[in-house]
């Protein structure tokens, strides 16, 4: 009886080697965290970093040495992202987990008695002290996020002495919980409707009489409100003349509309807006009001053009992401 009782404490002590101020088990509850469709893959979810900072001390009479390694291994289930090293995944997907170290190196090494030694979290001093921050991060791995609720069980990380004692308690490890929402960043259209007006145009207004003269051109704009980070395309849309002269609009129909004639959409540099086709206008870096400018003008499709209403229609669409 004597004998069992000196192996019962024997293995209390082991578990208890290196004590840790604060002591582990640790884990960290972020509440709700968004992840906007428009941040880049690869990029840290804004707010859900976390350092930990741990100093404590190993027993003197323990297996550790001083210049022994502190080391992390991440023990969730999750496989390292092939093209993120350092990265894990946590069972919600396009989110990532990782652990830098005080030196912002990514800890690499999975399941426990992994040997991540190569991103050392610090090693013991000659007292067999030790002192150390660490950082919990999410990643974005993938264009879409799922949301959910992330299990702590898969955000986890195990510290210990390498292939020693476990730092800090029985349960030496930090976590990660948090619930995870996709945020799709948007733009409002405050433009609508528009009704353009050219006005009326004898021939000696165009800048030529002969095949593409035009008219001075009329201004007119395109407004959206966006969130940080979106992404904005447009397209305007209408129905091109025959003659394929690029960002002319064929005229309405009637039986009295001038013949010869479209009407040209153009940059404020005056060059042909692509009809029917998407383009990005707005990078990602761009919040708030934007002011989207255009010009449309008459253009001489033919060198004998004949009088009347000459109107046309386009619509404009928006894409953002």
């Amino acid at each position: 009886m004597l004998f069992s009782a000196a192996l019962l404490l024997l293995a209390s002590g082991a578990q208890a080697a290196c004590s840790s101020t604060p002591p582990t088990p640790q884990t960290w509850d972020f509440g709700m965290l968004e992840v906007t469709t428009a941040l880049p893959v690869g990029s840290v979810i804004p707010g859900s970093e976390h350092t930990f900072s741990f100093n404590g001390q190993c027993d003197s009479d323990g297996q550790e040495k001083p210049g022994d390694v502190i080391t992390a291994c991440f023990y969730g289930l999750g496989a390292e992202i092939s093209t993120m090293p350092g990265v894990y995944a946590t069972g919600i997907r396009g989110v990532g987990i990782t652990l830098t170290n005080s030196a912002g190196m990514r800890v690499r090494g999975h399941f426990q008695q992994c040997d991540s030694r190569a991103t050392p979290l610090t090693s013991l001093n000659d007292a067999e002290a030790f002192q150390f921050s660490l950082t919990l991060s999410l990643i974005k791995t993938d264009t879409r996020v799922r949301g959910g609720t992330l299990n702590p069980n898969q955000a986890r990380y195990g510290l210990m002495v390498y292939r020693k004692s476990g730092i800090g308690g029985t349960s030496p490890y930090v976590s990660y919980q948090a619930s995870i929402k996709e945020h799709i960043t948007g733009c409002d259209v405050n433009t609508r409707n528009l009704d353009v007006k050219l006005g009326q145009h004898p021939l000696q207004h165009f800048s030529s009489r002969a095949k593409g003269g035009v008219t001075p051109a009329v201004p007119f704009t395109i407004d959206l409100n966006c969130e940080e980070g979106a992404k904005v395309s447009l397209s305007l849309n209408g129905t091109e003349d025959p003659s394929l002269t690029p960002g002319v609009l064929a005229l309405t129909d009637g039986a009295t509309r001038a013949d010869g004639v479209g009407v040209q959409l153009v940059t404020p540099q005056m060059q042909p807006v692509p009809l029917n086709t998407m383009q990005t206008v707005i990078p990602a870096a761009h919040e708030g009001l934007v002011t989207l400018p255009f010009f449309a003008r008459y253009y001489l499709t033919s060198a004998t053009p004949g009088p009347g209403p000459a109107n046309a229609t386009a619509t404009f669409t928006v894409v953002y992401e």
